[in-house]
């Protein structure tokens, strides 16, 4: 059996990484596609730095309510369509 140990500290790392990069990259006029939208605190940072945020997340017990510019749905990102 491969047991995988993921430090929470690397975590955390690996999110102010993403976010300082999302936000030199997206403005408040752009709408963002989050995939894997569970963790809504996250989902909330983001949706503070665009127009709107449009979260998909697969279960539906794992996202919040739609507030403010944020919309979530639920589905497989994979399978959803226009």
């Amino acid at each position: 059996m491969l047991i995988f140990r993921v430090e929470p500290y690397l975590i955390h790392y690996d999110w102010l990484s993403i976010y300082g990069n999302y936000k030199k990259l997206i403005s408040s006029t752009d709408t963002v596609l989050e995939i894997g939208a569970s963790n809504t605190k996250r989902t909330r940072q983001l949706a503070k730095h665009c127009k709107k945020i449009i979260g998909v997340e697969i279960q539906p017990d794992r996202t919040s309510q739609n507030n403010n510019n944020i919309q979530y749905v639920t589905g497989d990102w994979q399978q959803l369509s226009s």
